[in-house]
Formats: structure tokens, C-alpha cells, sequence
């Protein structure tokens, strides 16, 4: 392990050496051979490292190689070292902005003692294909220099523990480059004339790299666009779907993740209409803006694998430059919960309506209800010499008259509830011994046999009414008879009550309304029992469901806080 990590720092710094012989055999020859050529190319590929020539794929082409390869050809390998030399510095001040301290020179040390082996490589090929056509043999001094400089950068990356992105550094190998230095070095080694075949030369590589400005601008706009387009559909909780004309989705934004548990890439490639329950109108929708390409919207379900979602959708046409359109955008935004509130507000409105219609109803009856009731009991004797069941009959109805009254009145100005502990298991039994000779009668028989003590926060009046109302309905959803089955569970933290009972059952579709004002599913029913049920229980910080089966029974489960027992606890 020693042994590989020496020669890795013995790898730099044999680099590091060599790189040391380039400034002082440059410095030497530049004042020994000094030659207007020379100091012209020098000048060259400084300006040169400062203006590099961007390719596709990030490459950047260092263009000043063209100035060392020239003075290789003309005036030597030693030559070579002064363009290399003030090139290279040029580079690294503009990294280190113009700041000789923060240069770091042991890279620069090591850069230039790779630019070595890469230039004697060249010159070793120059010197051994004489006779070859002058493309050809600069050709091949470029490429040899291209390669040496790869493989030896390569071993630097390696000798620091960068092999997993040493790979990455063949793709820098380009051809462009390569054939655009050749095809330049031969025009100024051919030419007859020197001067205006470097003149004509400059002005082509300007060219180039105005051009290549141009491109890397077009592409840093481009770049930042992408990102700030990914930006926001990375954190839109929108739904972003971009299909064809056949309706097929090219992408899907990272939200679907979070709605629908699925991957958005997977969604590439199938139909929208595979996701959308109402195809018809979406088909139409999409026929429409094709013959019209403007905006429109509609409210529709999305369902991708298990989870359904109601969206309001907006559908816009992507035109291309001649106007044709090329692409759809479609956004959607799940109003699952403004859909809710909205049902919550007809809902609220419904009750306030109910409440005022049952305040005025209960008032308009009760009054003459009592002077009645007052006169039936004085005509009770001449019932009886008509029909003994005339009396009876009328009498129910009356009463019934007037319980209906007390619910709407319980409905209409609900009172604060003063909440006292009591024993649930007590009002319970209660209401049982109120209803069972009304059970007896019709075969019914209650199962509860709880003697705890199990105290609850709540208005005793209040729920032996819930408790009269859910028991009544157990028992006349049992016309053949059965057992209404009564069951108390205490926990830490509420108690929970369950009724069941064997009765006709409520069908599935009904069972979301049940609890709406003047909603029932008896023939003679009323539709406020229930109201009152869910509206104390509420008020009560309970919870309530109903599950039940058509022809097997109805099962409900009421949930209340609990109270914890203590010593100094007084019952009410």
C-alpha cells in the first residue's frame, strides 16, 4: 500500500520536475533566438487562452495549441516552450484573477511538465514522417499531442483517487478540434506568405469564437430555462402533463408521485385517456382546440392505479413557429378539498334553513297541539261509546304530533350542552327498560349485560334521546323479531358504544346520507332522529359510523372521550 501511494506522489512529482526545465529553456531561447514570429505567436496564444472556442457537449477547444504546434514545425522543440509557457500562465492567472499568490503552482509545475512529453511526442512524430503530405504530418503532431496530454492527465487523476471520473476525460478527446488545428496549421505552413496567412488565420478563429459565444450564451439561457421550468414542476403540487395529438403523455410532473403513488416516468408513453373517467368530454375537449387552439378548461377524475382524485383541468395548445400546434400542456389541480368545503357551506345552508322552517313549524303546532291534547282527555268518555280504539288511535298520533315538535325544536334552537359526568351503563339501562316493552311486543329482546361504571362528560337528557332514537330504529327495522346487540368498550382515552342489530339493513348508496334534515328511509319517518343523534354526539367531541348490509342488519359505533375515576369524583 506504501509502495503504490510513492509512486503515485513520485508520478506528480516527476511531472512536477519536468515542468521545471519548460520556463527556464523558454526564458533562455526567447533571448537567444528571439525572432518577430516568435514574439507574434507568443502574443497569439495568450490572446488565444483568453478567448477559448466552446463545442457541443461542454467541451471547450484551447485553440493556443495552434501556436505551439506552429513554432514546432518552424522553429524547434525549445521554441515551442515560449507561446507554451506564457499561454499556459495566462490560463492560470485568469482562474486565480490575476492574483500571482493564489496561483497554485505546483498544478501549474505539473501542466507544464505534461504540455512537455505532449510537444516531444509531436516532434519526435515530425521528425520521423518526413516525405508525407503536410496535412497528414500536422495531422498527426496534433493528434499525438491531444493523446500524450489525455493519458498523462489521465494517470494524474488516478494518482489523487479520481478513477470513477477518470472515464469521463476520454470524452474531451473531440475530432473537431482536432481537424479544425490541423486544417489551420497547414494554410499557415503552406503559405507562401506568412503574414497575411496568419492574419487571414486570426480572422477565422474570431469568427469562430464569436460564434461559439454566441452558442454557449444560447445555451446558458436555454440551461437556466430548463432549470427554472424543472424548478417549478418539481415543486408545484399541480399536475403537469405534456401529451401529443394522440392524446399520448411525453412527460409527467414528480407531483403524480405524491398523489397517486406512482412514478411519473412510467405515465410516458400510455394514453391520457387510459387515467380520465369522463374520455367522452376530454375527446371532445382536445377535437375542440384543435380546430381552435385556445385555453380551456373542465372539471374531471383522475384515476391512476387505486387512488381517484377530482381535478379542475386546464388543456392549452403548444404552437410551434408557424403556428400549427405541436404539443398539449395539461394542468391539473385536485379541488378534493375545496369540493368538500363547498359541501360543507350547502350543507350549512341547508341546516340554517331547516333550523328556521322547524322554529316556525314547532311554534305554529305546539300551541294548538296543547289545546288539543286539553280537549281529548275531556272527550275520552264519548270515545269510548263510539270505539274503544278511536281514543287510542288519535291519542298516538297526537303524541307522535308532539315528539316530532320536540325534535324540531331540539333542532331549531340547540342550547349550550352543560356536560356533567355520568354513568353511561345507567342511561343505557334506562332507555332499554323505557323500550322494552315496546320490544317484547314485537319479538325483540336486548342483549347488554354491562354493570361497570363507566363514566362520560355529557348531558344525560341528551343522550338518552340518542340512545331512544338509534333503539327505536333497531326495533322497527326488526319486523320478524331479533336481538339488538348492546356492547361497552373503555379505553385510556374514549369509550365506545355498539349496537347492533338484525334488522332489514340500509343499502350502501343511502348510507352517506343518512343524518341530512328530513331524510329517511322509514315510510312514516321524519328524517330529524338521526339529525339530533349526529348533531349531540358532535357536540359532545364524539365520533359516530354506520355500517350495515341490506336484509343483515345495521351495526353503529359511537365514540365519546372517556373520564378517569378518581376518588373525589361526585356523580350527577
Amino acid at each position: 500500500m506504501n509502495g503504490l501511494r510513492a509512486i503515485k506522489r513520485g508520478y506528480q512529482w516527476g511531472l512536477f520536475a519536468s515542468g521545471l526545465f519548460v520556463p527556464i529553456t523558454a526564458i533562455l531561447h526567447f533571448y537567444m533566438n528571439y525572432t518577430s514570429e516568435i514574439f507574434i505567436f507568443t502574443a497569439l496564444a495568450v490572446v488565444l487562452s483568453l478567448l477559448p472556442i466552446y463545442l457541443p457537449g461542454n467541451l471547450v477547444w484551447s485553440t493556443g495549441v495552434i501556436c505551439y504546434i506552429f513554432v514546432l514545425f518552424y522553429y524547434g522543440l525549445y521554441n515551442s516552450f515560449i507561446p507554451l509557457l506564457f499561454g499556459t500562465l495566462t490560463v492560470y492567472l485568469k482562474h486565480s484573477q490575476w492574483n500571482f499568490r493564489r496561483v497554485n503552482w505546483f498544478r501549474f509545475f505539473v501542466t507544464m511538465g505534461m504540455y512537455l512529453y505532449a510537444l516531444s511526442g509531436s516532434c519526435l512524430w515530425e521528425d520521423s514522417v518526413k516525405g508525407i503530405p503536410t496535412f497528414f504530418s500536422i495531422f498527426g503532431a496534433v493528434a499525438i499531442f491531444e493523446i500524450i496530454n489525455l493519458s498523462l492527465f489521465l494517470g494524474i487523476q488516478l494518482s489523487v483517487g479520481q478513477a470513477k471520473t477518470a472515464s469521463r476525460s476520454f470524452k474531451t478527446f473531440h475530432l473537431i478540434p482536432l481537424f479544425a488545428t490541423t486544417t489551420i496549421l497547414s494554410l499557415l505552413i503552406s503559405s507562401a506568405h506568412l503574414v497575411p496567412a496568419v492574419f487571414y488565420a486570426g480572422i477565422l478563429l474570431f469568427c469562430f469564437i464569436l460564434l461559439s459565444r454566441q452558442y454557449f450564451r444560447a445555451v446558458e439561457t436555454s440551461k437556466e430555462a430548463q432549470d427554472k421550468y424543472r424548478l417549478i414542476a418539481h415543486h408545484t403540487s399541480d399536475l403537469i402533463v405534456v401529451i401529443d395529438q394522440d392524446a399520448m403523455i411525453t412527460y409527467a410532473s414528480p407531483s403524480h408521485e405524491q398523489v397517486f403513488q406512482c412514478v411519473p416516468e412510467e405515465l410516458c408513453g400510455t394514453s391520457l385517456y387510459d387515467y380520465v373517467k369522463e374520455k367522452e368530454t376530454a375527446q371532445s375537449l382536445l377535437a375542440k382546440i384543435k380546430q381552435e387552439p385556445i385555453a380551456q378548461r373542465l372539471q374531471m377524475t383522475l384515476q391512476i392505479q387505486q387512488h381517484a382524485v377530482v381535478v379542475e383541468t386546464e388543456l392549452s395548445p403548444v404552437l410551434d413557429e408557424r403556428g400549427r400546434i405541436h404539443d398539449f400542456i395539461v394542468v391539473s389541480r385536485d379541488i378534493t378539498e375545496r369540493l368538500q368545503q363547498q359541501e360543507y357551506l350547502i350543507q350549512a345552508e341547508k341546516l340554517a334553513i331547516t333550523g328556521q322552517l322547524a322554529a316556525g313549524i314547532a311554534h305554529e303546532i305546539r300551541n294548538p297541539l296543547t289545546s288539543i291534547k286539553g280537549f281529548m282527555q275531556l272527550l275520552k268518555e264519548h270515545f269510548n261509546e263510539l270505539s274503544n280504539q278511536t281514543f287510542d288511535v288519535i291519542w298516538s298520533e297526537i303524541n307522535r304530533i308532539d315528539e316530532i315538535t320536540s325534535e324540531l325544536l331540539v333542532l331549531a334552537k340547540p342550547q349550550r350542552t352543560q356536560l356533567k359526568k355520568n354513568d353511561l351503563s345507567a342511561i343505557i339501562r334506562h332507555v332499554i327498560t323505557l323500550l322494552d316493552g315496546q320490544a317484547h311486543q314485537n319479538n325483540i329482546y336486548f342483549n347488554f349485560d354491562s354493570d361497570r361504571l363507566i363514566l362520560v362528560e355529557c348531558n344525560a337528557n341528551q343522550m338518552r334521546q340518542v340512545f331512544l332514537n338509534i333503539f327505536k330504529n333497531s326495533i322497527e327495522s326488526m319486523a320478524g323479531g331479533g336481538t339488538i346487540d348492546v356492547r361497552l368498550r373503555e379505553t385510556v382515552s374514549d369509550v365506545t358504544i355498539t349496537v347492533t342489530d338484525e334488522g332489514t339493513g340500509i343499502p350502501d348508496e343511502l348510507i352517506s346520507t343518512l343524518g341530512e334534515p328530513f331524510y329517511t328511509t322509514k315510510e312514516k319517518g321524519t328524517g330529524l332522529g338521526l339529525m339530533v343523534v349526529y348533531n349531540v354526539i358532535q357536540e359532545h367531541g364524539g365520533t359516530i359510523s354506520i355500517d350495515s348490509q341490506k336484509d343483515k342488519g345495521t351495526k353503529v359505533c359511537i365514540s365519546l372521550p372517556s373520564v378517569q375515576l378518581s376518588r373525589t369524583d361526585d356523580l350527577c
